[in-house]
């Protein structure tokens, strides 16, 4: 069971559902914060493990509210961030300092490098020491409104007139549609991004260690379905 304004799930312990806050931060509602506003939680002997989640954009609206909340109000800073982070569901600052240090690799990888999505049956073997990529379990929940929006200007390859999937399935259907598409993949980063620039290159690397390609890789924020690109070997030759 989750409350305080979360919504109710129940799972395995090594499953996680999502859920959005709904109260509002100082009279605006929680979801201007931006996407990826979100708590899970883990059920496993009866204790509720939580785990927070937020982009770096509403951290930084956050911080306007808690620097306007001390002009107002009069009081240190300290305190304006820790009435700021409980109003946004937190128990204190640092927490969302934590939530923000486990996010900024994810967005930093989707927003300026690769983000690499495998098919559950086609994960590569992450065991291996050498294994040059990090999981990142977290990063559909995180993600999931900017990939919705990718997901649904994806064309329709059965539509003939080639329209965006958006404007050929309903709101619903789409919600579902993507669920049933993306969320059960896996998300990697490189652990160390230096020395890889080009897609080619990604691709011809992930071959060392998988025989499938990802299904999809974000490139700064735009996706590539790779399974549309050459093969290479490791040197990124045809």
């Amino acid at each position: 069971m989750i409350w305080a304004g979360w919504i109710e799930t129940c799972c395995p312990p090594w499953q996680t559902r999502m859920g959005r806050f709904s109260s509002n931060v100082f009279g605006i509602p929680c979801a201007d914060l931006g996407s990826g506003h979100r708590i899970s939680a883990n059920r496993e002997a009866s204790i509720m493990q939580y785990t927070y989640l937020i982009p770096q954009k509403s951290v930084s609206l956050l911080k306007q509210r808690a620097r306007r909340m001390k002009r107002m109000e009069s009081i240190p800073h300290h305190e304006a961030l820790e009435v700021t982070a409980r109003a946004a569901g937190f128990d204190h600052w640092n927490q969302v300092v934590t939530a923000a240090e486990k996010c900024k690799p994810i967005e930093d990888a989707y927003l300026r490098g690769f983000l690499l999505a495998f098919d559950p049956s086609e994960v590569p073997d992450i065991e291996r020491e050498d294994f040059p990529f990090h999981w990142e379990p977290y990063a559909f929940d995180l993600l999931k409104d900017r990939l919705f929006d990718i997901y649904s200007s994806q064309i329709d390859e059965e539509d003939p007139e080639g329209r965006p999937i958006a404007e050929t399935s309903g709101l619903l259907d789409l919600h579902e549609y993507f669920d049933a598409d993306w969320s059960s993949m896996y998300f990697f980063r490189l652990k160390q991004a230096g020395g890889i620039a080009r897609v080619e290159q990604l691709v011809a690397l992930v071959s060392n260690y998988c025989f499938w390609p990802p299904r999809f890789v974000f490139y700064k924020g735009s996706l590539v379905d790779t399974h549309q690109q050459p093969e290479l070997d490791a040197g990124a030759r045809l």
